[in-house]
């Protein structure tokens, strides 16, 4: 290479890199007219079927087996080098402790966490998008597994879920009465959960601890997911809002990109079951009208038909009801108010009894505070695996509650 290279995000000019053209550093804000982008130079980039980088297909060599889309794009990359967070090769975004505009202070003395634009910068990231100078908001987008086919489903089994907050016996409860929960036991029944889901097939994917929020470990209430896209949950129980804190990172780096339910609207993903490319959403206490548009605006244009439920008996919908593997909804008739809605339904003889887990096959993961509805599943011809949940039935939890599962993403 000719010229002076004077490091990582330092102003220099680079004469071989597809074009005669100087470069501002590697995450720094910067046009760059060789990596990725049509031009015509007979080069990396170029105005040309290039079958490299920047091509839309299969790149075998830079750090893993899989399809680039495109570098420079907002988004963390899996798989070029190392498994983690990229905001991208010439995406406008502040480089923190990179990046020294010359004649200038160092970008990483504006980002420190102790200045108020560090502190803005710090909670952007945690929330999984960075602003350009002008204002617009990126989402945290990822590149599909290696292998993969653009546009097909991915076979996914992965299962978010969350260590239980020493505090989880202050948990929230607003139809039952409250009852002493064991922190300890709680803990021990958690990792009993993990362990089922591991044992048949599931990658467990742990987000970051919220110990300060008693209700934390119920992380299915945080976010809905709908092929590739999370929609970030805004609790209709204010106290709980800040449970979301960790979980959008985690479904970014799972491959998935990142939505939010803004004010007014009010989303619990307790609140959403869905059945195929059908999204049952109730409507109560937890989730509000606003709350439904959003959803419906975030999936609909994905190919999710989106059904309000009305939920006034339970906390949430899933409290009430879920479905088996072939699509037929189960649940405690007492407490679900229009079974109508739904093409079959199945009422179950307990109340624990209609809430499961698919975890593949005809195999499901119930509470074993159910024993007459597992005899009925496995009269039905499936293979009901029973936990202990005890503690978190104390409050209003159930077997979905306890984790975010992962089934198809989409590329």
């Amino acid at each position: 290479m000719r010229g002076r290279v004077c490091g990582v995000g330092v102003r220099m000019p680079v004469y071989g890199v597809g074009a005669r053209m100087s470069v501002y550093g590697i995450g720094a804000r910067m046009p760059v007219y060789g990596i990725g982008v049509r031009m015509p130079v007979y080069g990396i980039g170029a105005r040309m079927p290039v079958y490299g980088i920047g091509a839309r297909m299969p790149v075998y060599g830079i750090g893993a087996r899989m399809p680039v889309y495109g570098i420079g794009v907002r988004m963390p990359v899996y798989g070029i080098g190392v498994r983690m967070p990229v905001y991208g090769i010439g995406v406008r975004c502040p480089a923190v402790g990179r990046a020294r505009r010359a004649g200038d202070r160092c970008q990483a003395d504006r980002c420190r966490a102790g200045s108020p634009r560090g502190a803005r910068v710090q909670r952007r990231r945690a929330r999984g998008v960075e602003r350009d100078g002008r204002g617009q908001v990126g989402l945290m987008m990822a590149l599909p597994p290696p292998n993969s086919v653009p546009g097909e489903p991915v076979p996914s089994r992965r299962a978010l879920i969350r260590r239980p907050s020493p505090r989880v016996a202050d948990g929230l409860v607003t139809h039952v009465e409250r009852r002493t929960v064991d922190p300890r036991v709680a803990l021990a029944q958690w990792r009993a959960y993990g362990e089922a889901l591991r044992a048949h097939g599931w990658e467990t994917v742990e987000a970051e601890p919220a110990d300060d929020c008693p209700d934390g470990v119920f992380i299915e209430d945080t976010v809905v997911m709908f092929r590739n896209v999370a929609l970030i949950a805004r609790s209709g129980a204010e106290t709980r809002r800040r449970e979301t804190a960790g979980v959008e990172e985690a479904v970014a780096r799972l491959g998935c990109s990142v939505n939010w339910v803004w004010e007014p609207g009010t989303l619990d993903g307790g609140d959403v079951l869905k059945i195929g490319d059908t999204v049952y959403v109730g409507r109560g206490g937890r989730t509000n009208a606003a709350g439904v548009r959003q959803l419906r605006a975030a999936f609909e244009p994905l190919g999710a038909r989106v059904v309000a439920v009305p939920v006034s008996r339970v906390l949430h919908l899933k409290s009430a009801v879920t479905a088996l593997p072939d699509g037929t909804v189960i649940g405690y008739e007492p407490l679900v108010e229009q079974p109508s809605l739904f093409p079959r339904f199945l009422p179950v003889p307990e109340e624990a009894g209609a809430h499961v887990v698919l975890l593949g096959g005809a195999r499901l993961l119930m509470a074993a505070s159910a024993p007459k509805t597992a005899e009925l599943f496995t009269d039905l011809g499936y293979e009901p695996v029973l936990v202990d949940i005890g503690e978190f039935e104390k409050l209003e939890g159930c077997v979905t509650c306890l984790s975010v599962r992962l089934r198809d993403l989409h590329t």
